[in-house]
């Protein structure tokens, strides 16, 4: 893994100076550079560090930092999405924290007994697992239903969703813990590009979309309450914050895939067949992105829209006739051959010849990590489209990012020091804890002009 850190001179004030020293520490100094979105954070001491990516989340314990534009509420985050009974108490079954508990009033209707959750974005999920107290005061729910929906909207002006039933009781439940597998009903499927990835057969399958979870009680019974609610995910999607660090190109018919990287339901990419068979570059049908960063993806997932699902409409086709899907680590090449504004060297990751002749639009598809900053996808031709829409193209990589580049701003040393005059600069130093196989780079360009020249 390398942490770049480039350095370039021009105005840069409230750093700490001292002896002729310009240190950076802190939350304030790191505030000034340039920094991808989303993947540094600063620590306790000061010290600047990469975040991590996890598999295997609780996709509930963090969704107060994820938020979206709501038809109802304007920019809403992830928590509690509504209590119709003891609102007051309702947070309690997200604070991680099994000792507190929501417990709905019993003077309000069955009907009243349900609460749901939002989990601010997209997440695929495994399984959703429910905690009751079973103590002299609270005990668990005995007869109820679990709902959860994508987040997708069916609606044009309400925040309406479809909530389909994931679990429910089939006779009273005296357990103290539920655990419910998640799982598509059908067109779904798991390909695995490469040997020896050690995924159990038995669970490779258990995904799901999930974004809202409601439960609902059908029996009114003393002292029934709820004390958390998780859902595990698959893991940390990269793609989130892509839109706002990264950029896009696309062919005249593959249009707006940065709808594919922002883990909300209710936007989606079009993708059109051409006129005539161009080809799929002269015809359009492409799509190229920059992470802004080199990751280590061992996983995407795919979703894509069946007819009349939410707005989408009813003339939409599947996934499409097929596809190529390509990645770089942003290593430089005289030629990529793709119609992309910088020449890099691609690898073909994976081409999946009709996925609509299997009626799938779920596609999960696993590998051994690949460096990818660059990634470039194209049809295997520019007919057979119809109007197809894709919701998310979610990335998963485990771990720290391979790659980061941080820019500071200018620096005029002679400003920050207060005398206004030229320094000569000694040494750059600096103070850092890096694992095995990582380095730090940092580079330096000085001079006496307040102005950048790049070469």
């Amino acid at each position: 893994m390398r942490f770049l850190v480039p350095l370039v001179c021009v105005a840069l004030a409230a750093m700490a100076v001292s002896s002729e020293t310009l240190t950076f520490q802190g939350q304030d100094a790191w505030a000034t550079w340039r920094v991808p979105l989303g993947l540094t954070e600063v620590g306790e001491n000061g010290q600047l560090q990469l975040v991590k990516f996890r598999k295997d989340i609780n996709a509930v314990a963090d969704a107060h930092r994820f938020s979206y534009e709501s038809k109802s509420r304007g920019r809403v985050a992830g928590g509690v999405w509504e209590a119709a009974s003891n609102p007051a108490d309702a947070d309690n079954i997200i604070d991680g924290d099994l000792q507190t508990f929501w417990r709905p009033d019993p003077a309000d209707a069955v009907e009243d007994w349900a609460i749901e959750i939002d989990l601010g974005r997209a997440v695929l999920a495994r399984e959703i697992r429910l905690v009751f107290p079973d103590d002299e005061d609270a005990r668990p729910f005995r007869q109820f239903t679990v709902y959860g929906s994508t987040g997708t909207r069916i609606s044009v002006q309400d925040d309406l969703v479809l909530l389909d039933p994931l679990f429910r009781t089939t006779r009273p439940n005296a357990a103290s813990e539920i655990v419910i597998p998640l799982g598509f009903a059908a067109r779904d499927s798991v390909f695995q590009l490469d040997e020896g990835l050690n995924i159990d057969p038995v669970t490779k399958n258990n995904y799901r979309v999930i974004q809202r979870i409601r439960i609902e009680a059908e029996e009114k019974t003393p002292s029934a309450a709820l004390a958390e609610i998780e859902v595990r995910g698959i893991g940390d999607n990269i793609s989130i914050s892509t839109m706002q660090r990264g950029r896009f190109v696309n062919g005249v018919n593959s249009v707006d895939p940065q709808n594919l990287f922002d883990a909300d339901m209710n936007t989606n990419n079009l993708i059109g067949s051409s006129y005539g068979s161009l080809g799929w570059k002269d015809g359009g049908v492409w799509f190229g992105g920059d992470l802004w960063a080199v990751f280590f993806v061992d996983e995407f997932f795919l979703y894509s829209f069946r007819p009349d699902e939410g707005l989408v409409g009813f003339s939409i086709r599947g996934t499409g006739p097929g596809h190529t899907v390509l990645y770089s680590d942003g290593t430089h090449s005289l030629s990529s051959n793709l119609p992309v504004p910088d020449a890099f060297d691609y690898t073909e990751l994976l081409t999946h010849i009709n996925p609509n002749a299997d009626r799938l639009l779920y596609i999960r598809y696993m590998f051994k990590p690949r460096k990818m900053r660059y990634f470039f996808w194209h049809g295997i031709r520019d007919t057979g489209w119809g109007i197809v829409k894709w919701a998310e193209f979610m990335l998963f990589s485990p771990g720290y990012p391979a790659e980061v580049v941080l820019h500071s701003d200018f620096i005029d040393l002679g400003q920050t020091s207060g005398d206004g005059r030229p320094k000569v600069i000694k040494n750059l130093s600096w103070d850092t804890e890096l694992a095995a196989g990582t380095r730090l780079q940092l580079r330096s360009r000085s001079g006496n002009a307040l102005e950048p020249v790049y070469t």
